[in-house]
């Protein structure tokens, strides 16, 4: 990476080995005083604000690019963090100045990290000795440098571990001392250890340590230790939970997961275990009478529950990097911070048009998310964060049958109004072969910025598959135009009813030959609509729907694009397999072309009527051409070369900043210097938008406090306001806070009546 150009989003997490569940090792830590929540995401330690989820601050270290494996806090500093990296090395993080004190080398890339508090100077590590063996050791903190073997194995692979330290004596009577308790699982098979000091020995080198090998029915998949006795439990492959004593015995089962369980956790007072999974919901065990409770229909399965050490609230982490804090006596989640879901990891299908969709109102990129049920993810680069989601289907995420792949519902179109008030999406199973699976649907966006469907249409256009959309970007009308591989093409209507709302219908079905339509484009002043059949490109009226010209397409390809680029441009933008085509519309002839490979998009800039081409440099495809024009000139005015380290699968300008925001095709988000990147203007431009960012996240911020005060209102006033909606009563509470406070309560989900 250079100045020119920025990774925004951390990279996607490694996919785990075949058959593997849940996560080796403490990905997710509260500090010591509950104040602040420590996240591994990739290569970055992100320090989130306990009280609000508002990440503070981020722990990247300067020169290296490895993967965190493991977090722990510091054993006798509670200003520190440790964090164990994929390259052997342990950094010791200031957490609060966010700079790394020490750098210690474990010499093999570390599975699993723990601190001890019976022995403060003691680290206990899981490392990957070679490809097939992996092994327990110590590691000395004050002299930074590895210890004992405990433990190697080289036939099962590590799969999960948990320590927990008793400061109290632990065993009868004269036998009871302080020590470390620590289960390691692998395959089937399970190891414990109890680590203690010799009599009279302060040493913590001098520990001794007794060894328990137990088998277990099938492959264990996640480990906890209760923080109260040595007792531990396990999940398994089947869903199933056992509960072990600390003679190996086992005290009891519970089963109500249908897959895998991926993460247990006890509560700090030991009572309760939580475990959660691919069923996408959190359940919460009363240990001594067995009963259960659940928090359901999250977005996606656990993967990891950490508890804030006062027992008060858990953070809960989902599959689709949703982080969310868990209060188990309201049952409720006190906030939640979203992050950038990779649909499959691909780029293919997070945005399969290959064209930026930009919420003109958030100025967020609107992406497929990971969730099976199909969501939309509005994402916000600069803040890496996700703004909003959306759901596509009223239906909760379902779990699969055994071995059974499950289709996905996904969005392959996309587009906004002018202003941001309609959204229409085209949605359908990742399984679909025709049109009649399709659906159609039409949003329209309410004051505190959510969605709800306006119209919905299944199967616009019967069998036939919709191929392509557009919406009008006339500032007067609202019309969209689909268009399927049969060849018709709809306009589709946004008319006033008579209970004063809106609803949409198809004003008119046209169709030129019986040919599928490759690409559909309206003129930035919505006066006139192109459509392109094949290697033919048709221009329409769009008041009469009449056809004024047909322009075959200079090369004889297939035309696979249409952009116009800004409202006083005289010209249309033709991409077909082989070139880039600039037409003249006053002379309708051919102004300029260029020769590209196939593949290669446009995307415009209306504001400044350019547009840019990206292309591979060579066959490896990991550098990238990136170049600007002004659709009179075929002179590009910015020429860019980067290399992101694979194929760029979209770009387009971000009309916040003015910079070109690049997507590879691991949906990795970048962010390369625009035309006129150091002017005064682009500046500008770019500190408005990131003050805006700011202001929304301290808008959050104002959001948990209002929720808090409503809880707190709704306890003291003894569930008098039981009966009464949620809005008013915090429309009460607000009757005492600032304008800025009440404003940022009104875009809560709950408050939607506070609307005007």
């Amino acid at each position: 990476m250079t100045d020119e150009l920025e990774l925004l989003t951390p990279p996607p997490q490694a996919a785990p080995s075949s058959g593997r569940v849940g996560l080796s090792a403490a990905t997710l830590v509260y500090s010591s005083d509950g104040r602040y929540v420590f996240q591994r995401q990739a290569h970055v330690v992100r320090v989130l604000h306990s009280q609000s989820g508002r990440v503070l601050h981020e722990c990247v270290r300067a020169d290296n690019k490895s993967a965190v494996r493991a977090l722990a806090l510091h054993p006798h500093n509670a200003l520190q963090l440790l964090a164990a990296y994929d390259d052997g090395y342990i950094i010791v993080w200031d957490f609060v100045e966010h700079k790394p004190l020490a750098e210690l080398d474990a010499k093999a890339p570390v599975l699993w990290m723990a601190s001890s508090r019976t022995s403060a100077s003691q680290l206990l590590l899981v490392v990957q000795t070679d490809a097939n063996t992996w092994s327990l050791i110590e590691f000395s903190l004050k002299k930074k440098k590895r210890g004992r073997v405990l433990f190697q194995n080289s036939k099962k692979q590590f799969q999960a571990a948990a320590l927990q330290s008793y400061t109290t004596p632990q065993g009868d009577g004269e036998q009871a001392v302080p020590g470390d308790f620590l289960v390691v699982a692998a395959g089937d098979k399970l190891v414990t250890l109890w680590l203690r000091h010799q009599s009279g020995a302060k040493d913590s080198g001098n520990r001794v340590y007794s060894m328990q090998k137990l088998n277990h029915l099938r492959d264990v998949t996640c480990v906890a230790v209760s923080p109260t006795q040595r007792e531990f439990s396990i999940g398994d492959q089947i869903g199933q939970i056992y509960r072990y004593q600390q003679q190996g015995e086992t005290a009891s089962k519970m089963h109500w997961h249908s897959h895998a369980v991926h993460c247990i956790q006890y509560s700090s007072d030991g009572q309760f275990l939580l475990s959660g999974g691919e069923e996408c919901v959190l359940v919460s065990w009363q240990l001594e009478t067995g009963r259960r409770a659940y928090l359901p229909r999250l977005p996606a399965s656990v993967e990891v529950i950490a508890p804030r050490q006062d027992g008060g609230v858990y953070a809960v982490g989902l599959a689709d990097s949703v982080l969310f804090q868990y209060n188990p006596v309201t049952r409720e989640q006190e906030w939640e911070a979203r992050g950038l879901a990779r649909a499959g990891n691909s780029a293919a299908n997070s945005l399969p048009t290959r064209q930026l969709v930009v919420d003109p109102v958030s100025k967020a990129l609107v992406l497929n998310g990971s969730s099976g049920a199909g969501v939309l993810q509005f994402y916000e680069p600069f803040a890496d964060r996700v703004l909003q989601t959306l759901l596509l289907s009223e239906r909760n995420q379902v779990t699969r049958t055994e071995d059974e792949v499950l289709p996905t519902l996904r969005a392959s179109h996309s587009c906004f109004s002018s202003r941001g008030g309609d959204l229409v999406t085209l949605h359908a199973p990742t399984t679909a072969k025709h049109g009649d699976e399709q659906a159609l649907r039409f949003w329209t966006r309410r004051v505190d910025g959510s969605f709800f469907v306006n119209t919905a249409i299944d199967a616009p256009h019967g069998r036939a598959q919709v191929t392509s959309m557009t919406y009008s970007p006339s500032q007067t009308e609202d019309s969209l135009v689909t268009a399927d591989e049969q060849g018709d093409f709809k306009v589709w209507q946004k008319t006033a009813t008579e209970t004063g709302g809106a609803s949409w219908h198809c004003q008119a079905v046209v169709r030129f030959r019986d040919e599928p339509v490759t690409a559909v484009g309206f003129a930035r002043d919505g006066s006139l609509l192109a459509v392109a059949y094949g290697n033919k490109l048709t221009l329409w009226d769009v008041a009469t729907h009449s056809l004024r010209r047909v322009i075959p397409s200079a090369d004889g390809q297939t035309i696979t694009q249409i952009v116009f680029p800004g409202i006083n441009s005289p010209y249309v933008v033709v991409v077909t397999d082989s070139q880039v085509q600039v037409w003249s519309l006053l002379s309708l002839s051919l102004w300029w072309r260029y020769t590209v490979p196939k593949g290669a998009v446009v995307a415009e800039e209306s504001l400044y009527e350019r547009f840019l081409v990206w292309l591979p440099v060579d066959d490896s495809k990991k550098k990238t051409l990136v170049l600007v024009f002004d659709a009179q000139t075929p002179v590009p005015t910015c020429v860019r070369v980067v290399d992101v380290g694979c194929k760029v699968w979209s770009a387009g300008f971000h009309p916040g900043t003015g910079d070109i925001v690049l997507l590879d095709n691991k949906t990795g988000v970048w962010r390369l210097d625009g035309p006129k990147a150091r002017s005064q203007d682009a500046r500008r431009r770019k500190q408005a938008h990131v003050a805006a960012v700011a202001a929304r996240d301290a808008a959050k911020d104002g959001e948990q406090e209002a929720k808090a005060l409503s809880a707190i209102y709704n306890a003291a006033s003894g569930g008098r306001l039981a009966e009464k909606s949620p809005a008013t009563c915090m429309r009460g509470l607000m009757a005492w806070r600032p304008t800025a406070l009440r404003l940022a309560a009104c875009s809560t989900r709950r408050l939607t009546s506070c609307r005007p």
